[in-house]
């Protein structure tokens, strides 16, 4: 056969003997949509296996399980700084979540700058030493805040079932749930349904970036004035009254 062959919705079936001596042609229908191959999964690219969803569930648990293992830690070791920065929260929500945002943004570029202040200056060379305390001072600092979230959050959780819990273990570790909660319910309808679980631990994440970054800002404002000390009472420049004669 001379001249192009061209087909539409399959390759071309020829007899063995048949020659087709110009440009074979074969353009599919669905399946090799913009070059890709016919029997590419895209729900299973984008959402990945079954084994997969199982996989990330499972991580989620166990960061959730680790975080509340640290929040108790911090319950332990520092429950008043817990509950200062538990009502700087409660106080001024928006603000501390602007000073966090703030300190994530500025933390790196400020690290980096102060590194390779010490990197010019002779003298500074060695204090590098003390860039990885810094980094896990920031860590601590913003675990105190989360762990201070945590416990507003807990204590909302026990009052919407009309229950008032004293035990501030019992309280941060409902509160680590009720935070993470759409997160773990999300990972969970993944594996069931796919991508219609995307949404709500996509709402989950932001939920957990939100309780992080307001923590952190409240526990950065709670360590300033912890440095800066109490405020000392003006002193009274008014005369004393005049005593009785």
């Amino acid at each position: 056969m001379r001249g192009e062959v061209t087909t539409v919705g399959g390759p071309l079936r020829r007899d063995p003997q048949a020659q087709v001596f110009g440009k074979v042609n074969e353009v599919g229908i669905g399946g090799n949509v913009a070059g890709l191959p016919p029997n590419m999964n895209i729900p299973g690219l984008i959402f990945g296996s079954f084994a997969s969803r199982v996989g990330r569930l499972t991580t989620t648990i166990a960061r959730v399980l680790m975080f509340m293992l640290f929040a108790l830690i911090v319950t332990a070791v520092g429950h008043r700084p817990v509950q200062e920065v538990a009502a700087r929260i409660l106080a001024e929500p928006v603000r501390m979540g602007l000073m966090g945002l703030l300190a994530e943004i500025l933390f790196v570029p400020v690290l980096c700058v102060t590194v390779l202040a010490l990197l010019i200056s002779i003298i500074g060379i060695p204090l590098l030493i003390l860039v990885p305390f810094a980094i896990i001072l920031m860590g601590v600092v913003m675990l105190v805040g989360y762990t201070a979230a945590a416990h507003l959050a807990g204590g909302w959780a026990l009052e919407r079932i009309g229950r008032t819990e004293r035990n501030p273990y019992f309280v941060v570790t409902i509160g680590i749930v009720a935070i993470a909660g759409l997160t773990l319910l999300g990972r969970l309808l993944a594996i069931a349904l796919g991508g219609f679980g995307a949404p709500l631990y996509i709402v989950g994440y932001l939920i957990e970036y939100l309780a992080w970054t307001v923590g952190f800002g409240a526990a950065i404002q709670t360590w300033i004035r912890m440095r800066r000390g109490p405020a000392v009472p003006p002193l009274s420049t008014a005369a004393p009254a005049p005593g009785p004669a």
